[in-house]
């Protein structure tokens, strides 16, 4: 009898220990089924239907029985105390800390399901938007659990939340969304905000006229070829005011006004090659150090400090090499006649027995700008002393040596940014 005893208790082990591997192998598969789940749900393109996804969600264990959806996405920060030593770090206790975490920390009004999908940890919130105060009380929530995972476990992360959607068939949109606020916070240098709603960064606030635009695009190549670096500088740091201080851009349009600032950058550095030198603009690479900042407007900003400083440099250094004879007398032969609308840079280079093609790259490599601009420049100093007086604008043309007052007003444009008729008063 007591070995009869002693077998059935063997056995009831054996069979509690068979099911607790029962148990932890359908604990595997709910938890792959649920990784596949969102694999097809957030990669979109796999469910051909709502009915298709709400039933693999089903089979997940994933409640998707309310009316609306929104999507937290949270990203691991490298600067939490848990990446103090790396070789410490267990990942997968890491995401497992995280899923439970952000699954439990709402009220059973919601449905929360969570997982793993590109090294982010990814939560599908299920509610109902009608209920007064939800959406808030679940931002409260994400909100405390930032709080719980960093005091608890030193695991410090950043949640973007995406818009709300009654369809679940946006899940992929959704998610997108998230990652759309996470470049656009890296891009920002903001570091700072734990939770960010795509909601928060929509705004009405339009980007400036393209004539504002091309204006200060003019002033600053006035300014490097007049070597006014100082000017330079004040008027780079008025685009980025511009552009994303006095009308803050939305999320939607963020990357493509700093892009906007790299290419002004680019039309405004090519421009420069004739009056660095090409062996100088080569060594400066200036195309290449602007693609590669845009990646943050901080990035950007110093960037383009650095290459104004070795221009400067450049500029201060040629300096010292005093410039032929004939291009200080051109000076103050335009000076004296640039009144005559027949000067011209032919006319100025015969008169000084140059080709005009050398007359005019000699000149520019020590006076930083063409003849022709430096001719032009003059003559609308004159014109611009005489707007405020009572004389017509055909009459100033005249008087200060431009051909005809079509010829005038678009110097005006092109070296001003406005039309003459725009500084009267």
């Amino acid at each position: 009898m007591k070995n009869l005893e002693l077998e059935i208790k063997n056995l009831q082990t054996e069979l509690d220990e068979l099911k607790v591997e029962l148990e932890q192998a359908s604990r595997g598969y709910n938890s792959f089924r649920r990784d596949m789940f969102f694999v097809h749900a957030l990669g979109g393109g796999f469910y051909p239907s709502i009915e298709h996804l709400s039933n693999d969600a089903s089979l997940s264990n994933i409640d998707l029985s309310r009316p609306d959806f929104v999507i937290f996405t949270s990203r691991t920060e490298k600067w939490g105390p848990l990446f103090a030593d790396e070789t410490n770090i267990d990942y997968r206790d890491m995401f497992f800390i995280l899923r439970n975490v952000l699954e439990d920390v709402f009220d059973s009004s919601v449905s929360a399901a969570a997982a793993e999908y590109m090294g982010y940890t990814v939560v599908i919130v299920n509610f109902d938007s009608s209920v007064p105060g939800s959406f808030d009380a679940i931002k409260r929530s994400a909100v405390n659990a930032i709080e719980f995972l960093e005091t608890n476990f030193d695991i410090s992360i950043t949640i973007a939340a995406s818009r709300v959607y009654s369809d679940a068939m946006k899940i992929p949109e959704m998610f997108n969304e998230t990652l759309d606020i996470f470049e656009y916070q890296q891009l920002v240098c903001d570091d700072d905000v734990q939770l960010i709603c795509y909601d928060d960064l929509l705004h009405t606030n339009l980007p400036p006229s393209s004539t504002k635009y091309l204006s200060l695009e003019t002033k600053m190549l006035n300014c490097i070829q007049t070597q006014d670096f100082d000017g330079l500088r004040q008027s780079i740091h008025e685009l980025v005011s511009r552009e994303f201080i006095d009308t803050q851009p939305s999320i939607n349009t963020f990357k493509f006004r700093i892009y906007g600032m790299v290419n002004s950058m680019l039309y405004m550095t090519d421009a420069l090659k004739d009056i660095l030198g090409f062996d100088f603009y080569m060594q400066l690479n200036p195309g290449h150090r602007l693609v590669e900042s845009g990646r943050t407007l901080n990035d950007f900003l110093l960037t383009t400090d650095a290459i104004i400083d070795e221009i400067e440099e450049h500029f201060n250094t040629r300096k010292k090499e005093e410039p032929p004879q004939w291009v200080v007398e051109i000076d103050k032969f335009i000076d004296e006649n640039f009144r005559d609308f027949n000067l011209s840079v032919n006319y100025i280079a015969d008169r000084f027995n140059l080709s005009p093609a050398y007359c005019s790259r000699i000149y520019r490599q020590y006076r930083g700008e063409r003849l022709f601009d430096a001719l032009q420049k003059k003559r609308l100093e004159a014109a611009k002393q005489m707007l405020s007086s009572t004389d017509t604008v055909k009459d100033i043309a005249d008087s200060c040596g431009f051909s005809s007052s079509l010829t005038m007003n678009r110097a005006f444009k092109r070296y001003e940014g406005v039309c003459p008729s725009k500084l009267r008063g």
